[in-house]
């Protein structure tokens, strides 16, 4: 956006020392002030701060106090930190990049050099913001599946034996759900492909707002098998949400005349629970899964495929 104005914080106990330093820079940034340390992380924590001038000398919370505890946090660690101080002795200029500052302002102020030293960090920290959001992005189309939108298989082979490890410290019932959509072949030939892949969205959407937890996970597998993997608290409720999924893709109400379980899209699945403890193979786990799902398909499809509970 061309009237972007980053976010400056100018910190200093003198009223003097920020008005000068408000006047050469309000033109091309937003100004905040804090007469206080303490007042400065006030700010930080609720504000959007893009460059924080720091005096180093104020009473209570000094400025290197400050730039510490601005750097161990979340939130403010990467706001880049400059120094102000009438002090130019190397050992304190050693101390403030040891710091995290990222340079020096001497008094008396020079508004050349301010606003050039400014403008050079600005510039880098926006930088490193846009390559972190470039990197986030890169990131998540790696581990998702680019029609639904829901997470590729890749992704499921690398988080799958996380969660089961995270799982084991509270020795937590893991469900995992293969779920095959009924006679897809046949819907690709009779109504074309752009309609399958129709489907194939709107059969994502319908599993992913089935969800319960935070942490519950859905992907898909491989052409029209998808997979959820999700916490239960025992093998029955598992089940219970199983054929409540089954039953709302059926709901979707989306026509299917070669189906030969319902006039509607449907679904088959195969669910297997397990301790988090038992659980030595992943693939082992899909295995048996997968084999469950080829018995529903087997008798008569639109159904769950479960061991007995």
């Amino acid at each position: 956006m061309t009237d972007f104005k980053p976010t400056i914080l100018i910190v200093d106990d003198m009223q003097v020392n920020l008005t000068i330093l408000s006047e050469i820079l309000k033109n091309k940034y937003h100004i905040k002030i804090a007469k206080s340390g303490k007042k400065a992380l006030e700010i930080v924590e609720n504000s959007n701060i893009d460059l924080v001038l720091l005096d180093i000398v104020m009473p209570e919370l000094d400025g290197y106090e400050v730039c510490k505890i601005l750097k161990n946090s979340e939130k403010s660690k990467d706001i880049p930190v400059i120094f102000v101080t009438a002090n130019s002795d190397a050992c304190d200029e050693e101390k403030g990049f040891l710091m995290g500052a990222v340079d020096y302002i001497t008094k008396p102020f020079n508004p050349t050099t301010i606003l050039a030293r400014v403008k050079a960090h600005i510039n880098l920290h926006l930088k490193q913001i846009e390559l972190e959001k470039y990197i986030l992005m890169i990131e998540k189309i790696s581990i998702t599946d680019g029609l639904t939108n829901v997470y590729n298989r890749r992704h499921f082979n690398d988080i799958f034996p996380k969660i089961i490890n995270s799982a084991k410290r509270n020795d937590e019932l893991i469900c995992f759900l293969l779920i095959d959509i009924d006679h897809f072949k046949q819907y690709n030939d009779n109504y074309g492909h752009q309609m399958g892949d129709e489907v194939l969205i709107k059969f994502a959407d319908c599993l992913k707002s089935s969800l319960k937890r935070v942490d519950d996970m859905c992907f898909r597998l491989g052409g029209e098998e998808f997979g959820i993997i999700y916490k239960s608290e025992d093998k029955q409720k598992a089940l219970e949400f199983a054929n409540i999924l089954k039953n709302s893709i059926e709901n979707l109400k989306i026509e299917h005349k070669y189906n030969s379980s319902s006039k509607y899209v449907t679904a088959s699945l195969g669910l297997i629970c397990r301790h988090a403890r038992d659980i030595k193979n992943i693939d082992e786990i899909y295995k048996q899964t997968d084999d469950l799902l080829y018995e529903a398909k087997k008798s008569g499809r639109n159904i769950v495929g479960v061991e007995k509970i």
